[in-house]
């Protein structure tokens, strides 16, 4: 049974863990001791993604985790096309949004390449969060 007093992310993550949808039962454990949660989904098209890259990309955006407010959500898009991986990486708080595209030969790099453009991003536009 739930606590009440659970805000809204960390009920449906919790639902998403019970589930096996694919969130670690870490972040629910997280949000429930206080820390800040970012909603992340993430998706593979044309390609199935391991889940070590999922935990991989969970521990990267949790880096945007501290620029953000509770309610942010970030999507994070991996595509293959012939022989290079295309990363997409949006994230929206408060009606601000920030979206990366960033393409390499490995996903792993794409996806740095990505998280390092939206902390970029943010940087230059700190003053609107």
């Amino acid at each position: 049974m739930l606590p009440a007093a659970l805000p809204f992310a960390a009920k449906m993550c919790y639902i998403k863990c019970k589930e096996n949808q694919g969130l670690q039962p870490g972040l629910f454990k997280k949000h429930m001791e206080g820390d800040k949660f970012m909603l992340l989904t993430i998706v593979g098209r044309k390609v199935n993604l391991r889940p070590s890259f999922k935990e991989l990309a969970e521990k990267k955006i949790s880096k945007l985790d501290k620029f953000f407010h509770d309610e942010a959500t970030a999507t994070l898009t991996v595509t293959v096309e012939k022989n290079h991986h295309k990363t997409e990486l949006t994230v929206l708080d408060s009606g601000i949004a920030f979206r990366a595209e960033q393409t390499a030969d490995d996903m792993e790099e794409a996806l740095d390449l990505a998280v390092d453009a939206i902390i970029r991003q943010i940087r230059k536009n700190k003053t609107r969060l």
